[in-house]
């Protein structure tokens, strides 16, 4: 494994980074069952290397405004090779053993834009671009009935998959009084998986949207009781209109958490609090079946030992 960085600290008020990290690792295994409806041997020889890369910037040419932004690319490849296949001791040409490689490439752009218009009130936008692919190539496989080669698997390599989303966030932290603390956040998220499925119409893209919302609240009552409260909310949409061609899979759900506590200091290193926690999910997708509401009471004391 190897790591290097550099940063670059001319310009005024901001910071240029680039960092890289490289890996390469070789296993092998051998996998046997004797006996048994399905008896096999594998042998197994992997070599795999990963390449991560990241670069960006942050500046704040105005002390209550700040601005980052980074690139990261991703790519972890890995190599079979098996000496040995076996099925009943006869050679043996299928699963798992007919995969010649895979390859993870993943690409992700951020960039955040921090603000604080007021002492008491700091903000955070952010915006994440992420892509996933996921490839793979295989040996061909021969029909064993008919010995038709390529007959259960053409081989070759594909595109197995590909995942893609974009994320939305804005964050808020208030303080107006010393004892109070406030803070909230909205998140947006539009996200889309789709995999090879042989151009058939049963299997489609796995596309929706998540919602997300969280507030925050710490009081401090004295030096010794802080009282807490939180809320959450998730909605997301992956409901699938597929009736005609396959099944309608996906979710569509809502789920809501309220959240209140107390803490309270008993002596130096020592503390008990309280916290109750209700809970309620909504699912329309499965027609309400796995709908719930739930509560829960945790008490916890912590101290130290002399």
């Amino acid at each position: 494994s190897d790591l290097a960085g550099v940063r670059f600290t001319k310009i005024p008020f901001t910071t240029l980074f680039a960092e890289g990290r490289l890996e390469q690792e070789t296993t092998g295994q051998t996998e046997q069952e004797a006996g048994g409806l399905t008896p096999f041997l594998l042998q197994t020889d992997a070599e795999s290397r990963l390449e991560d890369f990241r670069a960006g910037f942050n500046t704040s040419p105005w002390r209550r405004v700040s601005l980052s932004a980074q690139y990261r690319q991703y790519d972890h490849h890995s190599d079979y090779n098996n000496p040995i296949k076996e099925s009943g001791g006869q050679p043996y040409d299928g699963y798992p053993g007919f995969m010649l490689w895979r390859d993870l490439l993943s690409q992700e752009a951020e960039v955040k834009l921090g603000l604080q218009p007021a002492l008491w009130l700091k903000t955070t936008l952010s915006y994440q671009w992420l892509v996933n692919n996921y490839h793979t190539a295989t040996e061909s496989v021969n029909d064993p009935v008919s010995g038709f080669p390529g007959g259960i698997s053409p081989g070759g390599s594909l595109l197995a998959g590909n995942y893609q989303a974009q994320t939305v966030a804005f964050n808020t932290v208030l303080t107006p009084w010393r004892r109070l603390f406030l803070s909230t956040t909205f998140s947006y998220q539009n996200a889309r998986t789709s995999t090879w499925a042989n151009d058939s119409p049963s299997v489609v893209p796995y596309q929706g949207n998540i919602y997300t919302v969280m507030a925050s609240a710490s009081y401090v009552l004295n030096q010794k009781t802080d009282l807490n409260a939180s809320y959450s909310l998730s909605m997301a949409d992956f409901a699938q209109d597929n009736a005609a061609y396959g099944l309608p899979l996906g979710i569509k759900y809502q789920q809501h958490a309220l959240q209140v506590g107390i803490k309270r200091q008993i002596g130096k290193g020592n503390s008990f609090s309280v916290q109750y926690s209700f809970y309620h999910y909504n699912e329309p997708s499965s027609g309400g079946f796995n709908n719930f509401n739930a509560q829960a009471v945790f008490a916890m004391l912590s101290f130290e030992i002399p």
